[in-house]
């Protein structure tokens, strides 16, 4: 992650406070008033400050404002401005919490974005089916918290249509509310974090714990750079070294055997420093060196942005060759 850092001088990746273009202006006087009175004149603005504070998310691309800023309350005013906006030929960029790390909440062509926070309703509970139907603006927090008394929860992941519509940033349509699956609660939750000597090691590893079928739940890693900034960043003092982050559920027997064979297949390719955790509040610690290593990352070079990327696994002659470590 680390080696994903780079300059962002001024003149070519402006600070996020920065913007591309100065006053707004692509939007008449009427059209502006168009909006208004779709969603009420306070969910309405076209003040500088405020679409700056919409024109960016977290990622190293430059600042670009849209014209207005509007706060629908309700799916049948988000269709309302997607006609208004269609008919008059106007870009519409959803918004969530700007956390986003590749750009998509630009006005790279202006227009109106539409800022979807306010829709956050929980439409609908069917703890008998595992469902849940939400407005785009509640968050995964507020929903579990939500949830926390009748024994379900909702993961970070999502059925597979997602992958193309919510990955597209909004360019295939606004999400007004969302119907997601929903897990029962398991029996109990090990976490853990192991040290290797190199990176291979830990990949070797990874590998081998999903060829075993051992049912982790989640499995990320951070090397020892990132591993060091987060030390540094959180007051943590975790190994210095290549590092495995891992969490377990199910029943207490299950989790015995999970646990088992993890180490004896960690132990094998070096791993060392474990640590296993079963109370919230141990398995948190564990975590937070994860949990925080974007910010850690912000703190290694100042005047740096990070930058994402994405890897691909590849095949050759039809055979799976496995991970592969690049040369940075």
């Amino acid at each position: 992650m680390a080696s994903l850092l780079r300059p962002a001088p001024r003149g070519l990746f402006s600070w996020r406070g920065y913007c591309s273009r100065g006053t707004q202006g692509r939007l008449s006087a009427g059209f502006v008033e168009a909006l208004k009175a779709v969603v009420g004149s306070p969910h309405v603005s076209t003040a500088a400050v405020v679409r700056e504070q919409h024109g960016h998310d977290e990622s190293m691309h430059r600042c670009q404002p849209p014209d207005a800023v509007v706060w629908p309350q309700n799916v049948e005013q988000v269709s309302q401005l997607a006609a208004l906006c269609y008919g008059q030929g106007v870009p519409i960029i959803p918004f969530g919490t700007g956390s986003g790390l590749e750009g998509g909440v630009c006005a790279v062509q202006g227009g109106v974005c539409v800022n979807l926070t306010r829709m956050d309703r929980i439409l609908e509970l069917n703890p008998e089916d595992f469902s849940v139907v939400v407005e785009p603006g509640v968050t995964r927090k507020a929903l579990n918290t939500h949830l926390r008394d009748c024994g379900l929860w909702k993961s970070a992941a999502g059925y597979n249509l997602t992958g193309l519509f919510v990955g597209s940033e909004g360019t295939l349509g606004l999400i007004t509310a969302a119907t997601l699956r929903l897990h029962p609660v398991p029996e109990a939750t090990v976490a853990a974090t192991c040290a290797f000597p190199t990176v291979q090691a830990a990949v070797d590893s990874t590998v081998h714990i999903l060829q075993a079928a051992v049912p982790v739940a989640r499995i990320e890693f951070l090397d020892e750079v990132m591993m060091d900034a987060c030390n540094r960043h959180s007051k943590l003092n975790c190994c210095v070294a290549p590092t495995l982050f891992l969490e377990f559920h199910g029943s207490e027997q299950a989790l015995a055997e999970q646990v088992q064979r993890t180490e004896e297949i960690i132990r094998h390719n070096g791993g060392s420093h474990f640590s296993w955790a079963k109370e919230a509040e141990e398995r948190s610690r564990l975590w937070a060196a994860r949990h925080n290593a974007w910010y850690a990352s912000l703190a290694l070079r100042p005047g740096c942005k990070p930058e994402e990327g994405t890897v691909l696994r590849l095949q050759e002659e039809g055979h799976f060759q496995g991970p592969r470590i690049l040369s940075q």
